[in-house]
């Protein structure tokens, strides 16, 4: 029988408590980032940029931690991109 309670934070290759801590640091993140679009919207002129800038950072985390049993091909593809650039801006191989 799975575990719950592992199951998911061992497809992303953490323990319980290293997931634990990752989720609660997403958390308040956003809460935090909550905040400053609340106050954001009754005063336009701060933090303008604050809550779309922390959710960029927080999707890039995210994107970082794709699961271990599926493969990212989007982010295979990139590599290989650059890697074809680098190779170019050098004169090829």
């Amino acid at each position: 029988m799975k575990n719950p309670f592992t199951d998911h934070p061992n497809k992303v290759d953490e323990t319980y408590f290293e997931h634990m801590k990752c989720a609660f640091t997403f958390f308040y993140t956003l809460l935090g980032l909550s905040l400053a679009a609340l106050v954001h919207a009754i005063f336009p002129w701060w933090f303008e940029n604050t809550a779309s800038n922390g959710i960029k950072k927080l999707n890039d985390c995210m994107k970082d931690r794709k699961p271990k049993t599926l493969v990212n091909h989007e982010y295979l593809n990139e590599k290989i991109e650059r890697w074809k650039k680098k190779v170019k801006k050098r004169g090829g191989i």
